[in-house]
């Protein structure tokens, strides 16, 4: 079902030119969050919608590089990032980010089962993501140099 939202979001308004969509639109909105990490929009975008849930990342990024099957076809998803211009440091700050953040709706509820109030669920939230970026940044930078 997201793959379709994404899907659709990237089609219109201009039948399929993914630059000039709607999601892109959206993703270029977000993008100076992530540019510090060296990943522009479509990243961006996977990273947001995997709030839902941590899989719909590689979902999300198959349809806005036209695979079928990206979560069957990683090696392949993996080749096409790489063509695209991946780098290594943007790579491991990914994997640091992910590593880190509490990066799904799933967990903020069970923490705020777990700990009943609903700022300490969105306070760790917030904590973690924060730290996340911050190392994923440094790694990035590091990396790079």
């Amino acid at each position: 079902m997201v793959s379709l939202i994404i899907w659709t979001l990237g089609y219109f308004p201009n039948s399929g030119d993914l630059q000039n969509s709607y999601l892109s639109v959206i993703g270029q909105w977000i993008e100076p969050v992530f540019e510090p990490l060296g990943l522009d929009w479509r990243y961006g975008v996977a990273i947001l919608v995997s709030f839902l849930a941590r899989e719909l990342f590689v979902g999300v990024l198959g349809t806005m590089f036209s695979m079928q099957n990206a979560d069957e076809n990683i090696a392949g998803l993996a080749a096409n990032l790489e063509t695209d211009g991946l780098s290594l440091a943007s790579g491991v700050a990914l994997l640091g980010f992910y590593v880190i953040a509490l990066q799904c709706v799933a967990t903020i509820a069970m923490l705020k089962s777990e700990l009943g109030k609903n700022r300490y669920a969105w306070g760790a939230f917030v904590a973690y993501s924060l730290l996340a970026y911050l190392v994923s940044m440094s790694l990035y930078t590091i990396l790079s140099l």
